[in-house]
C-alpha cells in the first residue's frame, strides 16, 4: 500500500498546513541541474491564492514538500519527494468546485533567475567550494548550502563572475573539480561528488515476480567520436590554450587511423584555463563518445525512494537487457487516497556498451 502527502512549510522548513493534493505527477531527473519539477491539482475554492500571505501565494515564502509513503504493517514510512516552489496557478471553474493546477520549480530555477542584478563576484584564487559559496551569498543568501565534498582545485586569478546565468557558473566552477550541483530532497542546495552507490536498490530481472510491466531500449551510434578538442576561450588565459585526445590504438574499432574514419568534435570552454585541464576534459569526452550508447526505460510500481545512480539489476534475453543499470531519472505520478497508483517510469542512465 503506497500513498502521497503534500504540505506547505516556512523557511525554516516547519509544516504550516497540509496541502490536499486530488493528483498530480513529480518528474526526477538526475542527469538535470535542475532536478525536481512537480505538477499539481488541488480542489476547492478555499485554495485559491487572494493575497500574498495565502500559502499558495509564492510571495508567501512558503514551499510545498511532498512525501511518498509506503504501509509496511501498521505503520507508513516517508521519503520526501521533493520540495517545490509552487507557481502559475490555473484556476478551472467549471463544477461544483474550482481546481487550482499548480508548478512545482526546483530551487536552483529560482537561483538561476535571480541573477547578479549589477553585482560583479571576484572569485580568483579561491577554492572551488569558496568561490560557490561566496557567489551563493551574493544570488541566494538565504538558501540553505550543503558542502558534501571539498576540493583545492584553485581558480584563476583574476576570475569574475556576474554577466551571465548564476546556475552556469555554479555549476561550471564545479566542474572543474570533478563536482555536481543540485537540490537535495528537502530544498537545500547540494555541492558534492557524483554518487556512486554499490548496493543494489531493486532486482527488476525477468521471472515470476518480476515487476517491471513494459520495457523499451534504444542504442544510439550517431553520435560516436573518436577525436576530441578542447579549446579554452576565457580571455584571461594568454596564450589561449587547447589539446586533442584521439583513439590511437590500432587494435581499436574506432581507431583513428582505421575504417572507421576520423570523427571529431570541439569543445569551447571558457572554465578551462590550463593544457592540464583541457587534456582531461578532451580524455574524458573521448572515453565516454567512442563507443555505442544504451538507454533503457521500464515502468513499474511506484517507488519514490530511488535516487540518482541508484544501481537496478535488470534482465530481459529478448530484448538483450542484462546486467547492472543505474537510475537516471523518473516520473512518478500522483493519485488520490481512493484510487489505485498508477505505474512510474523509470529511465536507466545511457551507458556504454562493448
Amino acid at each position: 500500500i503506497i500513498g502521497y502527502r503534500a504540505e506547505m512549510i516556512d523557511a525554516a522548513g516547519r509544516s504550516v498546513c497540509d496541502l490536499p493534493v486530488a493528483s498530480g505527477s513529480v518528474d526526477f531527473d538526475g542527469e538535470s541541474t535542475e532536478q525536481w519539477a512537480c505538477s499539481l491539482t488541488v480542489v476547492g475554492g478555499e485554495w485559491i491564492p487572494q493575497g500574498p500571505s495565502d500559502p499558495l501565494d509564492p510571495r508567501s515564502g512558503l514551499r510545498c514538500r511532498l512525501w511518498w509513503r509506503i504501509k509496511i504493517g501498521a505503520q507508513w514510512l516517508e521519503v520526501p519527494i521533493g520540495t517545490y516552489w509552487l507557481e502559475d496557478p490555473r484556476i478551472s471553474d467549471d463544477g461544483p468546485v474550482a481546481v487550482i493546477q499548480l508548478t512545482g520549480r526546483d530551487q536552483l530555477a529560482i537561483i538561476r533567475r535571480s541573477g547578479y542584478g549589477s553585482a560583479t563576484v571576484a572569485v580568483g584564487g579561491l577554492t572551488v567550494p569558496a568561490a560557490i559559496a561566496r557567489i551563493m551569498g551574493v544570488v541566494a543568501p538565504a538558501t540553505a548550502l550543503r558542502m558534501d565534498a571539498t576540493s583545492t582545485v584553485t581558480l584563476p586569478d583574476p576570475y569574475e563572475v556576474g554577466a551571465r546565468d548564476p546556475l552556469e557558473d555554479i555549476v561550471g566552477i564545479a566542474a572543474q573539480a570533478g563536482l555536481i550541483v543540485c537540490t537535495d530532497r528537502e530544498g537545500a542546495v547540494l555541492v558534492t561528488a557524483p554518487p556512486a552507490p554499490e548496493t543494489i536498490r531493486a532486482n527488476w530481472q525477468e521471472g515470476d515476480d518480476c515487476p517491471v510491466v513494459s520495457m523499451g531500449r534504444d542504442i544510439t551510434t550517431s553520435e560516436m567520436v573518436n577525436s576530441v578538442t578542447v579549446v579554452s576561450t576565457n580571455p584571461d588565459v594568454q596564450p589561449s590554450v587547447s589539446a586533442t585526445a584521439e583513439d590511437d590504438d590500432p587494435s581499436s574499432p574506432t581507431y583513428i587511423g582505421g575504417v572507421w574514419g576520423r570523427r571529431g568534435v570541439t569543445i569551447r570552454s571558457d572554465a578551462v584555463a590550463s593544457i592540464d585541464g583541457a587534456l582531461g576534459l578532451a580524455r574524458t569526452t573521448l572515453e565516454g563518445r567512442r563507443r555505442p550508447t544504451e538507454s533503457v526505460e521500464v515502468q513499474v510500481p511506484g517507488r519514490g525512494d530511488l535516487s540518482y545512480r541508484d544501481l537496478v539489476a535488470l534482465a530481459r534475453a529478448e530484448s538483450g537487457v542484462g546486467g547492472l543499470y543505474r537510475v537516471a531519472k523518473w516520473r512518478l505520478p500522483i493519485t488520490a487516497p481512493d484510487e489505485a497508483p498508477p505505474l512510474m517510469t523509470v529511465t536507466m542512465q545511457t551507458r556504454s556498451l562493448v
